[in-house]
C-alpha cells in the first residue's frame, strides 16, 4: 500500500538488522517483530536513532494490562512469543524516553474485544 502510493519502503527489523548505514525519513514500527516490553523499548530507541530529525513513526500495540504467551501459525511454521499489553501513559512514556515526540494515540477496535492503541510520533 505504501509502495503503491509512491514511497520507497524497506522492511527492516530494528532488533536484529544493522540500521547504521543511513537515516530513514520514517518508520512503521511493526510489533509482530517486537513483542514484549523490553524488546519494544529497545526497538523504539533503535528506530528513533536511525530516523531523520522530524521523521515519523507509527506503531500499534494491544491495549490492556499484563502479558500473554501467544502462539500462532501451524505445525510447519509455529510462532510463540510474549505479547505485552499497554496503557496510554506507559506507552507514551516509553516512546518519549526513546526520543519520539508523541502527537497522537488513538484507541482502535479490531475483532470484538480486540483493543489497540495506534501511535503517531515524530523524532525529536
Amino acid at each position: 500500500m505504501v509502495r503503491e502510493s509512491g514511497f520507497e519502503v524497506n522492511l527492516v527489523d530494528p532488533l536484529t538488522d544493522n540500521l547504521a548505514d543511513r537515516q530513514r525519513p520514517g518508520m512503521r514500527y511493526d510489533l509482530s517483530h517486537s513483542h514484549g516490553a523490553r524488546r519494544f523499548r529497545h526497538g523504539a530507541s533503535t528506530a528513533c536513532r536511525v530516523t531523520c530529525t522530524g521523521g515519523g513513526c507509527h506503531a500499534s500495540v494491544r491495549e490492556g494490562d499484563g502479558e500473554d504467551v501467544c502462539s500462532h501459525g501451524g505445525a510447519e511454521a509455529p510462532r510463540r512469543y510474549v505479547e505485552t499489553y499497554w496503557r496510554e501513559p506507559a506507552l507514551r512514556s516509553v516512546l518519549t524516553d526513546a526520543g519520539w515526540i508523541v502527537s497522537e494515540i488513538r484507541r482502535c477496535i479490531g475483532k470484538p474485544n480486540d483493543r489497540w492503541l495506534s501511535v503517531r510520533a515524530s523524532r525529536a
